[in-house]
């Protein structure tokens, strides 16, 4: 009898660690945040972003799971590189309770195919890396540190609409391609399922609006389907940006 309770003390207490640990702030770069237009060569625009984030269907079993939270703030910045190129940035962290981290770094190019005045086309390949932590109990309840790391690829093409000249409503679609650098996937789902192992095609939808010639505000919400075997799950995420400095020039002109 004792030894079944000390048993289902250790389980009561992994349960617990594990719910505490989960880095639930925490979400990867989905949301591009950018108009198919870049900023002007030499030229810096900076940003911060709030998300909310979550899953709905498998990880690693048949048996559908649902989860939607939201995320500490990031950053993003962008440089000009050319009259149609730059380069960007977005980091965010995030932190559980008991001994989990999480922090994730993307970089990407843009370069701005086809200018219009009613419709912009550009291509925007990203590539991100996460470093997840997290502190759980093994079998025999000893608490252990986990790592996982992850590397992203994503690759949406940016339609713009210009409705406007400071409103444009950007459509981005695409392809994610997720890999885990290391043999350890992170033990919490709600990380997990956050992250793509595999190929996922994507779909983003934002609105940026000019309130000024070096504000504007940019909401954006962007879906992506993992296809992988006993891993088929919807990823979602709706963020709202703030955007400040050099914007790019002539949005709908």
């Amino acid at each position: 009898m004792k030894r079944a309770l000390a048993r289902c003390a250790r389980a009561l207490a992994g349960a617990t660690a594990m719910s505490l640990a989960a880095p639930a702030c925490y979400t990867p770069g989905y949301n591009t945040y950018a108009t198919p237009r870049t900023t002007p060569a030499s030229k810096i625009s900076v940003g911060a972003h709030v998300q909310v984030s979550g899953y709905s269907g498998e990880i690693a079993s048949p048996r559908k799971e649902t989860y939607f939270a939201p995320t500490l703030p990031g950053v993003s910045g962008r440089i000009g590189l050319g009259e149609r190129w730059d380069t960007g940035f977005r980091i965010g962290m995030g932190f559980g309770i008991v001994g989990a981290s999480a922090l994730n770094f993307g970089t990407d190019l843009k370069w701005h195919v086809l200018p219009g005045k009613a419709l912009d086309l550009a291509l925007n390949p990203a590539v991100a890396f996460s470093s997840l932590s997290e502190d759980i109990v093994d079998a025999d309840g000893y608490m252990k540190s986990d790592y996982a790391a992850h590397w992203q690829l994503d690759a949406p093409v940016l339609v713009g609409i210009n409705l406007g000249p400071s409103v444009v409503v950007i459509v981005s679609p695409g392809v994610v391609l997720g890999t885990y650098a290391s043999d350890e996937v992170p033990f919490d789902h709600a990380s997990r399922g956050r992250l793509v192992d595999g190929v996922a095609p994507r779909v983003g939808v934002g609105l940026n609006a000019r309130l000024g010639e070096r504000v504007a505000l940019h909401p954006e919400a962007t879906f992506v389907y993992s296809t992988a075997e006993a891993n088929q799950r919807m990823i979602y995420t709706f963020g709202f940006a703030i955007q400040f400095g050099r914007l790019p020039k002539g949005l709908g002109n």
